[in-house]
């Protein structure tokens, strides 16, 4: 009699919470869409736009809506270190950051992308698209089936952006980056739920952002 309450409360916060976030999912991707569409026409300094909606949505909206709306600890944005250990972490860093940082000689253009990826990009997507919009789907409808329907609004968020930016795709592109992109999210996302921690896929999301191209 006392546990079904309890479960009924849980299941409650658990779909309220899901709603907030992919409120601010969505509304993250309108006003994406509104900056890269509006650069064609107004010739926005697109860079500093960019970089303030991400820090606004992708790590102060997640923030204080856990905080202070949620009132649950940062540990459930995925910020702990998780299942991990700091050794594996260490390894992480000097695999896919460190050594194609020696390798391509510390090139000056490269690190400025690798700290824009870190505060802007790669670390703030998985955040926001993992740590906060997975979690709480995962939480609300299941483990897998979070993944897997946080995945595809991944890569449809990244379809959205790229028209918002060439306009009119042919079919083909369309899927073709879809494909790629949803897949990109499933991963992350599986680890994620794996190591329940951000900082691994965020580690292996910078590396294919700033690196991949370089190496292949």
């Amino acid at each position: 009699m006392i546990s079904k309450p309890k479960k009924f409360t849980l299941n409650r916060n658990a779909r309220k919470f899901a709603i907030v976030a992919t409120s601010v999912i969505l509304i993250s991707k309108l006003v994406s869409y509104i900056i890269l569409s509006s650069n064609q026409k107004l010739g926005l300094h697109l860079d500093v736009y960019l970089n303030a909606h991400s820090i606004l949505f992708s790590w102060m909206a997640p923030i204080f809506i856990v905080v202070f709306y949620e009132k649950r600890s940062l540990v459930s944005l995925g910020l702990a270190s998780g299942r991990l250990s700091k050794y594996i972490y260490i390894g992480l860093v000097l695999v896919f950051i460190v050594l194609p940082l020696v390798l391509l000689n510390l090139d000056r253009i490269i690190i400025i992308h690798l700290l824009e990826q870190v505060l802007f990009i790669a670390f703030a997507e998985e955040v926001l698209w993992r740590g906060y919009f997975q979690k709480r789907l995962s939480d609300w409808i299941g483990l897998h089936k979070g993944i897997l329907l946080s995945s595809f609004v991944f890569g449809l968020g990244h379809l959205v952006s790229i028209h918002a930016v060439e306009g009119y795709l042919i079919p083909s592109y369309s899927l073709l980056t879809l494909a790629q992109t949803s897949l990109g999210g499933l991963i992350f996302g599986f680890l994620f739920a794996w190591s329940r921690s951000i900082w691994p896929g965020a580690i292996l999301h910078l590396f294919g952002n700033v690196f991949f191209s370089y190496i292949s």
